[in-house]
């Protein structure tokens, strides 16, 4: 359901542009990886997860989907892009589950090019999809000041870097 009506709806209600350079952080088995590659037809596709068997599942979605989509083992609190790597990051959900928030947001921010996207979670999406383990958490947007609120989706939530 994540990836045929999740992932669509979120970025047809964000409005998610076409040609540009993607990152799904947190990107486990790549299910989201076809419809955002039909959908945004991006110029790189790339998805980061600390988990190898994850990464497996996800080459072997793209085996058979062909998306094109290079998947990076490494953690979102210490990314290993270069800055301002791409123009549209998405996490759906991975910042809350880490141990530092705050260091995904500013890895995330320091990724992101300027006039770049980050498509998340609202609180309350992930409050639903995991109450015991998200409760009382939230993101620390205080340690990234230059990503500043874009849209609002209801339960996912865009900004823009400036």
């Amino acid at each position: 359901m994540h990836g045929s009506l999740e992932v669509p709806l979120a970025v047809k209600l964000l409005r998610l542009p076409s040609d540009k350079r993607m990152l799904v952080v947190g990107c486990g088995g790549g299910v989201a990886f076809p419809a955002l590659s039909g959908l945004c037809n991006p110029s790189t596709l790339t998805g980061i997860d600390h988990d190898p068997d994850f990464l497996s599942q996800a080459a072997e979605q793209e085996g058979r989907t062909g998306n094109g989509a290079e998947l990076v083992l490494g953690d979102v609190q210490d990314m290993p892009f270069p800055d301002r790597s791409f123009d549209v990051v998405v996490d759906f959900g991975t910042a809350y589950h880490v141990p530092t928030p705050q260091l995904a947001i500013s890895e995330i921010e320091r990724v992101l090019d300027r006039g770049g996207i980050l498509l998340y979670e609202a609180p309350l999406t992930q409050f639903l999809a995991h109450p015991l383990r998200t409760s009382g958490r939230r993101l620390a947007w205080n340690s990234a000041r230059t990503l500043v609120p874009s849209r609002n989706a209801g339960l996912w939530k865009t900004r823009t870097k400036r």
